[in-house]
């Protein structure tokens, strides 16, 4: 091509690119007329077509300067699909004590542990991935969430279906079979991390979950507020009595129920069994009705889905308590590990 014409094309480009001034053009071998030049200032190649008088940017991968790539969807920091019963029971054991938690989230598990506003009570439950249907984990650490809004939404769909519950950034998003929802994360950052206590406490026994659900629920028609656990080496019971109104100077008892030791799945002082001749000190506390329901209430702010049909996650409760100290409650499946304190009142004289 004569000089000129090549001159010609280089002054056309910078006419219609102003800051290629300075920058070789050369002709492309591609199309006749056409000129192409190379940019630094801005770390994209731009070719121009002299016939057609169209402009396209071409990536180029040899650029020293960053090329903005069109953005792709934001993946989820976790998404994770599990049976309704299984994320009403997570949910509702918190929801018991708290409209928000702090979800521990890891390659194997999640973990939550709470305590209520008047710290008399904390929850810790804890659910392996084996609990799950899909796990899939791309960030771990914690993630506030509004336990109220879970609760709710949760109670539309039924046991056996499959929720989704995962996050994109500040965003929570609950996929149920008929509709998904949308929520923001909760900031936990600024609360105080939930210690749980390390309790060695003499007598622990266990017992079917629906027997004492039963229990509970006919002592709580009593016309009164706590209740009184007593164990001795041969029984536990738990009875609803009024310590403001005595009879014959001890306390007055509305009702009350007695499991023998063969009623028990186990029984067991200072972490031994024991034969049923060993005579022991009585340990005795009294707890608050509320707070001693809580676990046992058949609702929607209750861990019970868990214990309920045939094929249960959790069956029994193992109780562990000694004179004037907080009772614990622990229940164990397979996949699923649920822990209850309860702080005893402390009766004066």
């Amino acid at each position: 091509m004569p000089e000129e014409i090549e001159e010609q094309e280089r002054i056309m480009c910078m006419r219609k690119h102003p800051d290629h001034i300075g920058v070789t053009c050369t002709k492309s071998k591609d199309h006749v007329g056409a000129c192409s030049a190379e940019t630094s200032t801005d770390g994209v190649r731009y070719v121009w077509n002299t016939e057609q008088e169209e402009e396209q940017k071409v990536t180029d991968p040899q650029n020293i300067l960053p090329v903005e790539m069109p953005r792709k969807p934001e993946e989820a920091d976790f998404k994770i699909t599990g049976e309704a019963r299984v994320w009403k029971g997570l949910v509702g054991a918190v929801a018991m004590l708290s409209d928000e938690a702090t979800l521990m989230i890891n390659k194997q598990n999640i973990h939550i542990k709470e305590v209520d506003p008047a710290h008399v009570a904390m929850v810790e439950i804890e659910a392996a991935k084996e609990a799950f249907e899909e796990w899939t984990i791309r960030l771990v650490g914690n993630i506030g969430l509004d336990i109220s809004d879970l609760t709710r939404w949760l109670a539309d769909s039924k046991d056996d279906e499959l929720v989704t519950i995962e996050t994109k950034n500040d965003i929570v998003i609950v996929t149920t079979p008929e509709i998904t929802r949308y929520t923001m994360k909760v900031d936990t950052s600024y609360r105080s991390v939930v210690k749980v206590p390390k309790l060695e406490l003499p007598i622990s026994f266990t017992l079917p979950f629906k027997t004492i659900q039963r229990t509970i629920k006919l002592l709580g028609k009593s016309d009164n507020d706590h209740i009184t656990i007593e164990a001795k080496s041969q029984t536990i019971t738990i009875k609803s009595e009024e310590t403001g109104h005595t009879k014959n100077s001890k306390p007055w008892v509305y009702s009350k129920k007695t499991y023998e030791r063969k009623d028990m799945e186990d029984f067991m002082v200072n972490n031994s069994k024991i034969p049923n001749t060993t005579e022991h000190q009585e340990e005795r506390s009294l707890f608050p009705l509320d707070y001693l329901e809580f676990p046992f209430k058949t609702g929607k702010d209750s861990p019970w889905r868990l214990f309920k049909g045939k094929d249960a996650l959790m069956t029994s409760v193992k109780f562990t308590i000694g004179t004037d100290y907080p009772i614990k409650m622990e229940a164990k499946g397979t996949n699923i590990w649920f822990t209850y304190l309860l702080a005893p009142r402390i009766e004066t004289e």
